[in-house]
């Protein structure tokens, strides 16, 4: 419990609040585990509460008119969702499901904005997350309608490979269905990506990636 409070009060978002906003929004907060799967809440449902992720990953995904839901985004440990319905609502715009076992952080939604009215830091707080989530799904945006999946793809890993700071292989950090979702694509797209890498220098092994040609990559 007090390893997950530290990790919510050292969150991007807890770094922006001021001293007495963070310990009265981390007082507030109530810690939830959810298990693989479990709906953390469904689109259209009266919005309560949004969400800090302490440990694990979730998935947002919205409806489509013809019954089928599209992922809009997967969120990674430090990572606020739902924070848009602090000003919009009153119903949740899309759906969010625990992608393996994590720990949220709740945030009850009249109690942050009460808070707000005391403590303007939780507004600015707020609108610079909502600020970086917007950049985040432009740059997305771009990806996807620039980029074919291979190319998707060999940009994640080339890039994940450096932040881990293993430029010949790493582990990738979740099951690849969620790699799909979070790239925007198929699981059958995605195995189609990775077998077309392996003429440009990936050798992969369940969720171990290894880059035995880094320049071929990087010309794809």
């Amino acid at each position: 419990m007090n390893s997950d409070l530290a990790m919510l009060t050292n969150s991007a978002f807890f770094a922006d609040l001021s001293r007495k906003a963070a310990s009265a929004l981390g007082q507030a907060a109530m810690l939830k585990t959810f298990r693989e799967d479990d709906t953390i809440f469904r689109e259209g449902e009266q919005a309560r509460f949004f969400c800090v992720v302490l440990r694990g990953y979730v998935k947002l995904s919205k409806a489509c008119g013809n019954g089928r839901a599209a992922s809009v985004r997967v969120c990674e440990p430090g990572d606020l969702f739902a924070e848009c319905m602090l000003a919009a609502g009153p119903h949740y715009a899309y759906s969010a499901e625990a992608a393996e076992d994590c720990t949220l952080a709740l945030l009850d939604l009249d109690t942050v904005r009460s808070l707000a009215e005391e403590d303007r830091s939780i507004d600015r707080a707020v609108m610079n997350v909502m600020s970086r989530n917007l950049l985040s799904t432009l740059n997305c945006i771009a990806e996807d309608r620039l980029h074919t999946a291979p190319q998707r793809l060999a940009s994640y890993l080339l890039q994940t490979a450096q932040n881990d700071r293993k430029p010949a292989g790493f582990r990738l950090p979740f099951r690849k269905s969620l790699l799909a979702a979070k790239l925007g694509l198929t699981p059958e797209g995605l195995s189609r990506a990775f077998a077309l890498l392996k003429d440009h220098g990936i050798a992969v092994q369940g969720r171990t990636i290894r880059i035995e040609n880094s320049e071929a990559l990087r010309g794809l």
